[in-house]
């Protein structure tokens, strides 16, 4: 649990991880990429991984899960999203699930980049095996 406002809250984090796709892919690939992070928007706003506890307490206040929290929240429960969200409570095609590994794998190596968050081989392994299992 963070106990400091973080320097950027994960929504804002999404926006810009999107603003710089944007410049790279084409504008179908662009429409891909923001279904998913939608979708994992949606994830986090419904389940308050790892803070069910505070979600009555900061949604009262007015406050949400992605204006809320930072950087290591923004890719901590990539797994259960692909492994639960996607195939049981999302109604979608293969190309989208293919889109969600995809997505959340770029999202993951670019927080590293940009160094909002360690780059551990953990973080990445955890991922790919998230993704290959949404696929099966």
């Amino acid at each position: 649990m963070e106990t400091t406002k973080p320097t950027k809250i994960i929504s804002q984090l999404f926006e810009e991880f999107l603003a710089e796709q944007e410049n790279r892919i084409s504008q179908q690939t662009q429409a891909k990429y923001e279904t998913v992070i939608d979708l994992y928007k949606s994830y986090l706003e419904r389940y308050w991984p790892d803070h069910d506890g505070e979600c009555g307490k900061i949604t009262k206040a007015g406050g949400t899960y992605c204006g809320t929290f930072g950087p290591q929240e923004a890719i901590g429960n990539i797994g259960m999203f692909l492994d639960y969200f996607m195939p049981h409570k999302v109604m979608c095609g293969k190309g989208t699930m293919q889109a969600a590994g995809t997505v959340t794998k770029k999202l993951a190596k670019w927080l590293v980049k940009k160094g909002y968050i360690e780059g551990t081989e953990d973080t990445q392994e955890r991922t790919d095996a998230a993704v290959q299992r949404l696929l099966r």
